[in-house]
């Protein structure tokens, strides 16, 4: 039974692991886009400041920095998402770990609580053993005192008839006398 749940725990330890590891290849691609959004947010920027130089209307300047706004934003909402992936990963590892360190300590405390188990069978059969001596030296002394007790009835019926024959005995010559 402790090799079931030890196996099972290894198993449920290696299929989170497995797991961890591809959100972690999640994130890791997430990152990278990332990076590529901020590498086009500041080539876009670029580009904005030299169309602020090229161009002479106001309004083509304001939508293109509108436009190059929304992207920075979406770029940025982008990186809150990774980050809030690789924290939410990092609570899943930390919980990982907690139940690895919880199965750990359960092994630990049966593989204990088994040889203490082990040593009190020891200690029962040890006392089993004794009270069956003891028993059998119970038995053996009730015998003795029965065989006692009937030898003292025996000697005491020896002795009340030896007392009877010996009133008898005396009275016999008072008879003939």
């Amino acid at each position: 039974a402790v090799a079931e749940a030890e196996a099972a725990a290894n198993e449920q330890c290696r299929v989170a692991q497995e797991e961890a590891e591809g959100h972690l290849a999640v994130l890791e691609a997430k990152q990278q886009q990332d990076d590529v959004l901020k590498g086009e947010i500041e080539r876009l920027s670029s580009e904005l400041k030299e169309a602020e130089f090229e161009r002479l209307s106001t309004g083509d300047k304001d939508r293109e920095i509108e436009a190059l706004q929304v992207q920075l934003q979406e770029a940025g909402a982008s990186s809150e998402l990774v980050q809030q992936m690789k924290d939410e990963m990092e609570l899943h590892m930390s919980a990982l770990q907690a139940k690895q360190e919880g199965e750990s300590l359960l092994k630990q405390q049966i593989t204990e609580l088994s040889s203490k188990v082990e040593g009190l069978q020891d200690d029962l059969y040890k006392q089993q053993a004794l009270g069956e001596s003891l028993q059998a030296e119970r038995d053996e002394l009730r015998q003795t005192v029965e065989e006692k007790s009937e030898h003292e009835a025996e000697v005491e019926r020896l002795r009340e008839s030896m007392a009877a024959l010996s009133q008898e005995m005396t009275a016999m010559p008072r008879s003939r006398g």
